[in-house]
């Protein structure tokens, strides 16, 4: 009472809902599930839609009556590819909501916010909201980095298919030096090796993320943007393969 109420997507409300709460809005009145008393609302209504919603009333998928009801003042909020320049402050408050008062908040390198901002964002601010989450866990040291920057294609590439791209810090690195005969014997000489591959990454960054959300695996799969059936596959394996999940 005498607040906000937030509707979002409202555009896939199905149609019996719609219909209430067409009721609701002309009323100014509700009653509770199995009550009998009529109970009076004094509320603002703020609703939000990322579909077209004219095209929506011509296709029957949303009531025109209900859609005039709430369109009072109507505002549109570009997508992100439309307004580069607000990516960096909107990523600076995503760091300062996840890192709260139990971390340092991290630098953001200038190569690594110039990733963020050339990048399309298709899903908008829950998708940075997800690359910024898999930043913190990725990062070492103080500072994000460029090839902390984990976009939702290369991260389903890399939980999908991990044989199909490299991480960007293996970009330049990718084979030992060759021996000197003259001055190593072969039994002597022993490659270098880098341990961090694609499925050490793919581990890490999986078993990272669990650990952040507390062992949760339905948050940890929506950080990660994958299904929580392909996270139970992918630590079913790594259990098979005698690595402590939490």
């Amino acid at each position: 009472q005498h607040g906000t109420i937030f509707l979002d997507e409202i555009g896939e409300m199905k149609t019996d809902l719609q219909a209430k709460l067409l009721r609701v809005l002309q009323e100014k009145e509700v009653e509770r599930i199995g009550g009998t008393k009529t109970i009076q609302l004094d509320v603002r209504v703020l609703s939000a839609s990322n579909v077209d919603m004219k095209m929506a009333i011509q296709k029957g998928h949303f009531r025109e009556d209900l859609f005039y009801r709430l369109n009072v003042f109507p505002m549109h909020l570009p997508p992100l590819r439309e307004r580069p320049r607000d990516i960096a402050a909107i990523a600076e408050r995503l760091l300062h909501r996840h890192c709260g008062t139990t971390r340092v908040e991290p630098m953001v390198s200038a190569p690594a916010m110039k990733r963020l901002i050339e990048y399309p964002w298709p899903g908008n601010i829950r998708e940075l909201d997800n690359v910024i989450q898999r930043a913190l866990v990725m990062m070492s040291g103080d500072t994000i980095r460029e090839h902390d920057i984990l976009l939702d294609d290369e991260c389903f590439s890399a939980l999908g298919g991990a044989d199909k791209i490299k991480p960007p810090i293996a970009e330049k690195a990718v084979t030992a030096p060759e021996p000197q005969v003259d001055s190593v014997k072969n039994s002597d000489f022993k490659p270098i090796e880098y341990p961090l591959d694609l499925k050490a990454r793919e581990t890490q960054l999986i078993l990272e993320t669990l650990r952040v959300n507390g062992g949760h695996r339905q948050k940890t799969a929506e950080t990660l943007n994958i299904s929580p059936r392909t996270l139970r596959y992918k630590l079913a394996k790594l259990k098979e393969q005698g690595v402590e999940v939490p």
